[in-house]
């Protein structure tokens, strides 16, 4: 009788689920940077390497599946959850992770700053720190790896957008230009604490570089 292989790639890819588990929640125990947030941590550099060896240890079929599958399971709570602080933490990891081409999570970066940074007046209102979340975990994607980002995933003027990026999210130059002006508006906002206005401030520089 022949193996049941759907059996045995659920099998694997539980197995590696559960590697992935304890990294993604100590990322959000491990500190990033404060003074210079586009650098990893030393001991988030530790645990880079943690997920590299992972990574090269588990088969190469369904590997990416498995931590595609954790982290959005870890974010399925997002923005709430976690302290804003921890949140921050696990978002820098995985953009230094995405950044070094460990992981690929463009898209999930996409959607985050499109979540933060495209918000009606409305829905900001009564959301205090779920906004502070939104605003600084997607600087910290656009600090980390803004000019990879938009390599990755920038499409250049508008209207390029048509019949490309099947099955990717991307991204025009308008929206770019729109998020840098978010960016740089949120910075100026008097009702948001310090270190969110610094971090937007901080994205926007990186974002002008490129965009």
């Amino acid at each position: 009788m022949p193996p049941n292989t759907d059996t045995d790639t659920d099998t694997d890819t539980d197995n590696a689920t559960d590697k992935y588990t304890p990294l993604l929640t100590t990322a959000l125990t491990t500190p990033r940077s404060t003074t210079r947030p586009d650098q990893p941590s030393p001991p988030q550099t530790t645990l880079l390497h943690t997920l590299e060896s992972t990574l090269q240890s588990q088969p190469e079929e369904g590997k990416e599946s498995a931590l595609s599958q954790q982290t959005t399971a870890f974010l399925a709570a997002y923005p709430h959850g976690y302290p804003r602080a921890q949140w921050q933490n696990l978002i820098s990891f995985l953009a230094f992770a995405t950044k070094a081409r460990l992981v690929a999570l463009e898209d999930t970066a996409v959607r985050m700053l499109h979540a933060a940074l495209e918000r009606h007046a409305d829905e900001e209102e009564g959301d205090g720190e779920g906004l502070r979340v939104l605003i600084s975990c997607a600087a910290v994607w656009a600090l980390v790896m803004g000019e990879e980002l938009w390599e990755r995933r920038g499409v250049g003027d508008e209207y390029e957008l048509d019949g490309q990026g099947v099955g990717e999210e991307r991204i025009s130059r308008e929206t770019w230009r729109l998020w840098i002006d978010r960016f740089q508006f949120v910075s100026l906002r008097e009702d948001l604490d310090i270190s969110t206005r610094e971090l937007a401030a901080g994205a926007a520089a990186v974002m002008l570089r490129v965009g």
